[in-house]
C-alpha cells in the first residue's frame, strides 16, 4: 500500500503512488491516510486551513480577514459591476444620438445612472466594506446583459 507523506517546508504532501523516494523533500514524515484525509476534508469548506508548523500538521480556523482585504473584495466586486452595465450606457447614449428608439426607457436610464453613481460612490459610505449594504442592483438590469 502506497505512503502519505507531508513536508512543513513545501506545504505539500506526497503519495508514494507518485512519487518516489528521490523525489520526496528532506523534511517529509510518514502520516496515516485518516489524518490525511481528515486534513483535505477538513479545509474543503474553506473555513479551515492546515498548519504545516506543526507535526504531525492540523487545521486550524482561517484568521478573520482585514479591513484592507474586505475593502479590496469590495472594491472588486463594485468594479465588476460598473463594467457589467458598461454596455447599457454606451447602447443607450449610442441608440439616442442616432435619434431612433433606445432600449431603455428615460426612467431607466435615470435609475441605471445613479445605481452606477451609488457604485461609485460605496468606498466612501461609513458602512463600506460590509457587503450587507453594497449598493442593490435593480432588478432588470440582470434581463439586459450577459
Amino acid at each position: 500500500m502506497n505512503k502519505i507523506y507531508v513536508s512543513a517546508a513545501n506545504k505539500a504532501f506526497y503519495d508514494s503512488a507518485v512519487h518516489t523516494e528521490d523525489q520526496l523533500p528532506a523534511d517529509a514524515t510518514e502520516i496515516s491516510r485518516d489524518l490525511h484525509r481528515s486534513l483535505l476534508d477538513g479545509v474543503s469548506g474553506q473555513a479551515r486551513m492546515i498548519d504545516f508548523t506543526l507535526s504531525p500538521p492540523v487545521l486550524i480556523d482561517l484568521p478573520e480577514p482585514t479591513q484592507e482585504r474586505l475593502a479590496s473584495l469590495e472594491e472588486g466586486w463594485r468594479d465588476s459591476r460598473l463594467r457589467h452595465t458598461d454596455d447599457l450606457v454606451t447602447r443607450h447614449r449610442d441608440e439616442r444620438e442616432m435619434g431612433g428608439l433606445t432600449t431603455l426607457t428615460s426612467s431607466e436610464f435615470m435609475t441605471l445612472m445613479n445605481y452606477r453613481k451609488a457604485l461609485r460612490d460605496w468606498p466612501q459610505s461609513d458602512l463600506f466594506p460590509d457587503s450587507r449594504y453594497r449598493p442593490a442592483e435593480p432588478l432588470w438590469i440582470s434581463s439586459l446583459t450577459k
